[in-house]
């Protein structure tokens, strides 16, 4: 019986099963398969290490529940099945695992579940990458940025108390000068008594546009009385401006919010 077509296909079958188990080893990426219940079925070498354990073997055996041994928050588990079951897969889901010796991680796994001809669920299979440098790197941008408007705040507010409380007293001070003078000018038809009225008027629109520009740079209402405050005076203003109504519906915070929180 000519057997030749059953050999060739075993051969194709072994070597695509040698170049599976090649890469299974040799990947530099943590690869699984898992049981909804959370039982790691097979795990490559470099999952073993990202997780910090000695070998394959050795991490199968001794993580009966990925949930509460793997996960950091075993909600985000809880999430990752529910994902799967609602796309059949997913892609760049993160969350922080626990190593062996208690140090905290962020990976990133991209994965499938796997079912049969019925839809019965068989397993969960997908690999996993550490991105804790990226993580890291990611919270220190955030942090700098966070200190970079903080600091751009803290200016903005120091211009503006100056601009409110320097610049808008002098000018005050320099308003009041010039009522003075016009009083002590008996008739109202001389030159001097129009230039003075003209520029009692400048300085009137000076006063204002000061202090216009001292609240757009930082409301002190905003720090002395909160976000709903800020944003009521701040439709008002529009209001007086354009005439158009503003109309404001606001929940009760039951609290202040944090400062960067109202600032944004």
């Amino acid at each position: 019986r000519d057997i030749t077509e059953r050999k060739v296909t075993e051969q194709a079958l072994k070597r695509a099963e040698e170049k599976y188990r090649s890469i299974f080893e040799n990947s530099v990426e943590g690869i699984y398969q898992s049981t909804a219940e959370g039982r790691y079925i097979s795990v490559n070498p470099a999952l073993a290490t990202i997780l910090g354990y000695g070998s394959p073997d050795e991490l199968v055996k001794e993580v009966g529940d990925i949930g509460k041994q793997i996960y950091v928050n075993p909600n985000r588990r809880v999430e990752f099945m529910r994902l799967l079951e609602e796309h059949g897969e997913l892609r760049d889901f993160e969350y922080e695992a626990l190593r062996r010796d208690g140090a905290k991680i962020w990976v990133s796994s991209n994965a499938t579940a796997v079912r049969t001809e019925d839809g019965t669920l068989q397993h969960y299979e997908g690999t996993i990458i550490d991105v804790t440098n990226r993580k890291q790197a990611e919270g220190k941008l955030k942090e700098l940025t966070r200190k970079v408007i903080e600091t751009q705040e803290q200016e903005r507010k120091r211009i503006a108390r100056e601009l409110h409380d320097s610049i808008g007293q002098m000018l005050s001070a320099v308003k009041f000068r010039i009522q003075s003078a016009g009083e002590k000018i008996t008739s109202q038809k001389s030159k001097i008594w129009k230039d003075l009225s003209d520029a009692w008027t400048l300085l009137e629109q000076s006063i204002h546009e000061v202090r216009r520009v001292s609240h757009n740079l930082r409301p002190s209402i905003l720090d002395d009385l909160g976000l709903v405050s800020a944003v009521r005076n701040m439709c008002e203003e529009f209001t007086e401006r354009t005439q158009i109504k503003v109309k404001l519906k606001s929940s009760r915070f039951p609290r202040r919010l944090l400062p960067e929180v109202e600032l944004s």
